[in-house]
């Protein structure tokens, strides 16, 4: 079975639209999410990379356009950009930059 992870971005933005948290996490819970919770201050990718970093992920694809990510490459199975439509490996970014992902550095 696989496992679903969701990271909601700019919700309540600009004060148009606005959408009740509380009424978010109950939809969400609703359609099948589970430990649905709400933080305000920590950005999703340090989320994502505290995730995997403690938890066996080597099977996972993470889904995003953020190249930050790739730092986490030597522990998932890829990153899928959607823009671009391509998953990309610990290879494919090695033999690309010539380095390892590990040892990028964000400017």
């Amino acid at each position: 079975m696989a496992n679903y992870i969701a990271f909601l971005r700019g919700i309540n933005v600009g004060g148009k639209n606005l959408i009740k948290m509380n009424e978010l996490v109950i939809q969400l819970q609703n359609i099948g999410f589970q430990n649905v919770f709400i933080q305000e201050g920590i950005e999703a990718d340090d989320l994502i990379a505290w995730l995997v970093m403690n938890n066996d992920h080597t099977k996972s694809v993470i889904v995003s356009s953020d190249n930050d990510l790739y730092q986490l490459l030597h522990f998932v199975k890829s990153i899928y950009t959607p823009d671009k439509k391509k998953h990309f490996t610990e290879l494919d970014f090695t033999t690309k930059y010539n380095i390892y992902p590990g040892f990028l550095i964000e400017a």
